[in-house]
């Protein structure tokens, strides 16, 4: 019987493993078992779905689905097992590629409304739980919505009477709010219009006491004055009396014949 030659073994291994690396054909992403791939919404939906809907794209071929799937699993198996033997050893190119994968998925942090999809290997939008709740990450998008916490964002600094409206990424003006007051940004434009509001009634409050105070003032200063006149009218002399009386006198000498 003949007996193949370990070493050519290995070259072969090698050799496919760097042909599959090197390949420019896209890989399809790996569902779980019981779940396809469905290339419209970019995502794993379970294989129960056909039995309401059988025009998904997931029902069109599941035996080939199910037996790459198997075949994921013996990948999955014998990557398992590099993984066991990599200390002192140069781990293959497969064991690599989870290590780095995995490092990735630990690191990754996804934006708002947004959970990682180990599948895709993606950050998903869990919208797509509104349409298909029995998808795999919408346990993960209701963990991520109870467990959310306010994060401090970027500033946007937007021209008077806008404010910044995080899903359009743009100013939207406050006038908005008279058509769709359930808009995002009506919370904030109310918020600074009551005090804006607050501060031109504090301005005009101000104004109004300091126009009053001077007009006290002015008011208390003007009956001080006439007080002191009536109080303290204007007395004459001796002297001028004196004078008068002579003047008077002498106008009459004059006159007489």
């Amino acid at each position: 019987m003949t007996t193949l030659n370990p070493i050519l073994l290995v070259v072969m291994c090698e050799a496919v493993i760097k042909m599959a690396a090197t390949s420019t054909t896209p890989a399809l992403p790996i569902c779980p078992s019981g779940f396809g791939w469905d290339p419209q919404l970019e995502d794993c939906l379970p294989y129960t779905l056909c039995d309401t809907a059988p025009d998904t794209s997931i029902c069109s071929d599941l035996s080939q689905s199910e037996s790459m799937q198997e075949k994921n699993l013996e990948i999955e198996t014998a990557v398992g097992a590099d993984k066991d033997n990599m200390r002192g050893v140069v781990p293959s190119t497969a064991a690599l590629y989870v290590f780095m994968a995995t490092v990735a998925i630990a690191t990754t942090t996804c934006p708002v409304d947004h959970v990682w999809d180990t599948v895709v290997s993606d950050c998903v939008p869990c919208d797509v739980c509104k349409d298909f709740p029995a998808t795999p990450i919408c346990e993960s998008c209701r963990d991520a919505m109870t467990n959310e916490q306010p994060t401090p964002g970027p500033v946007y600094n937007c021209p008077p009477g806008y404010e910044w409206e995080p899903i359009n990424s743009d100013c939207l003006e406050c006038d908005v709010c008279d058509s769709a007051p359930d808009t995002s940004i009506c919370s904030k434009c109310l918020a600074k219009q009551g005090l804006s509001v607050a501060v031109i009634a504090g301005i005009s409050v101000s104004s109004v006491i300091a126009f009053v105070s001077i007009l006290a003032v002015l008011v208390y200063a003007w009956r001080g004055y006439q007080e002191r006149h009536v109080a303290y009218p204007v007395q004459t002399t001796d002297r001028d009396d004196t004078m008068d009386y002579q003047a008077t006198v002498t106008n009459q000498r004059i006159n007489q014949p």
